[in-house]
């Protein structure tokens, strides 16, 4: 896979577009960019035209001189669907790009056909900014390393060494925004969630704890919610193994 380049907001965009079908964006999280999912898209593309969008500071997409906003990022999300002449696409978002496509569906519903979920930030977290910071910046970093068997084959997807990998965040601007918007109650718009949402989670998630995930779950009408043996990074290391089960869910 390689990626395509766009101009966006007046930034160098990279993106990816595989497959066949119905649009489907990829939203990919804080310490990634779309060619980390490369088994995920490599089943989605059966069934859909993927378009990997990499946010603004990650990938080869330019980080923006000011600090974006969420606003800002769904934004960016709209333009990149107008510059593709998308109308419509369902939408499916890990980790930090939750938080994205919760706040571009609950703006854009009529743009959105199905928001998918995985492991995703999306409503306040009950802990200050202290421990918010220590589970996205210290938290995952060790889990990434050392939960998982495939954490070797994992740098080399990425091309990155281990100072790379724990830097890797905060050369984009999304990590601020998470900060500073996960301290806002955003319970009340997620309740007027319009779109047919889907939350899949694995059961040993560190970041995003199920007792969160269960919060979020409860609190957009008629959501679907499906948890899976796994951590925090169980979609980008092991998709196949759920695929019969989730697929159903996702098409």
């Amino acid at each position: 896979m390689e990626y395509n380049y766009t101009t966006i907001k007046g930034l160098k965009t990279s993106y990816l577009k595989v497959g066949s079908g119905e649009p489907i964006i990829l939203l990919h999280g804080l310490f990634s960019h779309c060619l980390e999912y490369e088994r995920l898209i490599n089943l989605l593309k059966k069934n859909f035209t993927v378009y990997g969008l990499n946010l603004p500071g990650f990938g080869d997409t330019v980080q923006p001189k000011r600090v974006f906003s969420i606003d800002d990022f769904a934004d960016f999300v709209l333009k990149f669907m107008n510059k593709m002449g998308i109308k419509r696409t369902s939408i499916i978002a890990h980790s930090g790009g939750g938080i994205v496509a919760t706040d571009f569906s609950i703006k854009y519903p009529k743009r959105v056909k199905k928001l998918i979920l995985v492991s995703a930030a999306g409503i306040k977290l009950n802990c200050s900014k202290r421990k918010i910071f220590y589970r996205l910046f210290v938290v995952q970093p060790i889990v990434e390393l050392f939960n998982f068997r495939e954490w070797r084959r994992l740098f080399a997807l990425m091309g990155m060494n281990i100072f790379d990998f724990i830097v890797h965040p905060f050369r984009g601007n999304l990590w601020k925004s998470i900060l500073k918007d996960m301290e806002v109650d955003y319970e009340s718009s997620v309740r007027n969630l319009k779109v047919p949402t889907v939350l899949l989670w694995g059961d040993k998630d560190e970041i995003f704890p199920l007792d969160y995930a269960r919060r979020f779950h409860k609190l957009i009408p008629k959501s679907k919610f499906i948890v899976v043996p796994g951590h925090h990074l169980w979609i980008l290391l092991g998709p196949e193994k759920y695929w019969k089960r989730i697929k159903p869910k996702i098409i």
